[in-house]
């Protein structure tokens, strides 16, 4: 059995409106097998043909123009299957399996490929030919979504990252579609068609679930940024906060906003992880000592294992809302640069995928993820996790 090692991350990239392909030289690759031979253009046509597409981005190595072609496409994150048709009178695509990405780049930005990969990974994992394009609007504008609505009703499903206007937008065109959006909450919108879905976290749940196991002095460090006002209402929605102070995100020198008055308090970080782990480091070094530190989703990421302290790590407890992930999906989302374990978006993504494969595509087979949605939302366990010894461990 062949078995292949990636050196270097094979990354979907964000393209213009126009989708010109990006020109990227072929990963290289080392084999440990049996056999010594490399891959030439009759092995790629038989990988592209048994759906092994990882394997053939992992092994490439042809100057054959329509192989090639596949390669830059794949790379992409676009659709292939003209290129691929070319191929084999065998490769057939399920005409049922259609799907569609609406991508806003320049709004939601670097959030595009957290989108964009999960999905490949995700179809990669069934190895079937499904007719895949994604859509590249660069903002919610109206003139810039009309164009593709005609070819958008084509389509078996559609993902989208509209978060405000292009949702309202999409509704006035497209109701007999199924569309899911992995970054917006359902309670944004009124008069929604019930063919939209959505899967944002719900970060009031995570309050919830931390001041369950936080005492009454609740205290709170937060930036100016719109999610961490947002965070700071809900706890103020559901306790009494006894000090809060305000972060300026320029500013380094945290002593001014730290206080005697925190200790045996309950310390909810509503800032990023890098002034989390300063903070926490400057209450410690003050003589400070609060009962625990709280935050929600926000700084859950293996890089604080690497900026804690390790006396400090014990002390905090995240909320988290991703589950169970399948290896293989994890696998696949690696190679494409996505740590779905620690990365709400794709972890959403995957988990409204494929409740609609099963769905529609697909029901015979058993889901990988085991969320489900509660009206048109999903609804996400939160898990209460600490880091104790270095890893994180659910509570």
């Amino acid at each position: 059995m062949k078995k292949i090692l990636l050196i270097s991350l094979i990354s979907i990239n964000l393209l213009a409106s126009k989708q010109t392909l990006i020109d990227i030289e072929p990963a290289k690759v080392f084999y440990v097998n049996f056999e010594k031979e490399n891959c030439n253009d009759k092995c790629l046509r038989t990988l592209l043909q048994n759906g092994l597409y990882i394997s053939y981005l992992a092994r490439f190595d042809s100057n054959d123009e329509t192989l090639n072609k596949i390669y830059k496409k794949l790379i992409n994150g676009i659709d292939y299957l003209d290129e691929l048709n070319v191929l084999d009178n065998k490769t057939t695509m399920n005409d049922n399996i259609k799907i569609a990405i609406i991508i806003p780049e320049k709004v939601i930005k670097s959030y595009s490929q957290n989108i964009i990969s999960p999905v490949i990974a995700y179809l990669i994992s069934k190895k079937q030919n499904v007719y895949v394009k994604t859509y590249f609007t660069q903002d919610e504008n109206e003139q810039n979504i009309e164009p593709i609505i005609d070819e958008l009703n084509n389509y078996s499903l559609i993902i989208t990252g509209y978060q405000n206007d292009g949702i309202r937008i999409l509704n006035k065109y497209i109701n007999n579609i199924p569309v899911f959006n992995p970054l917006a909450k359902a309670n944004n919108f009124e008069n929604i068609s019930s063919n939209y879905t959505f899967g944002s976290i719900d970060y009031n749940e995570q309050v919830a679930q931390l001041l369950n196991i936080a005492n009454e002095k609740i205290a709170v460090f937060k930036d100016n940024s719109k999610l961490a006002n947002d965070i700071s209402n809900k706890i103020s929605n559901q306790t009494n906060i006894s000090y809060e102070r305000t972060i300026d995100s320029k500013n380094l020198n945290v002593n001014s906003v730290i206080s005697g008055s925190l200790n045996n308090s309950s310390i909810f970080f509503n800032i990023p992880l890098i002034k989390t782990t300063l903070v926490a480091t400057q209450i410690r070094a003050l003589g400070i000592r609060p009962r625990m530190y709280l935050s929600t989703q926000i700084n859950y990421h293996p890089m604080f294992l690497n900026l804690s302290q390790e006396n400090e790590r014990s002390m905090f407890y995240f909320a988290n809302s991703i589950g169970e992930i399948n290896d293989n999906i994890e696998y696949l989302n690696d190679i494409l640069g996505q740590k779905i374990a620690y990365n709400w978006i794709a972890y959403s993504t995957s988990v409204g995928l494929d409740y609609y494969y099963n769905k529609l595509y697909s029901k015979e087979e058993n889901r990988l993820f085991k969320d489900d949605f509660l009206g048109n939302s999903i609804h996400f366990n939160v898990r209460i996790m600490n880091s104790k010894n270095s890893k994180f461990s659910e509570q």
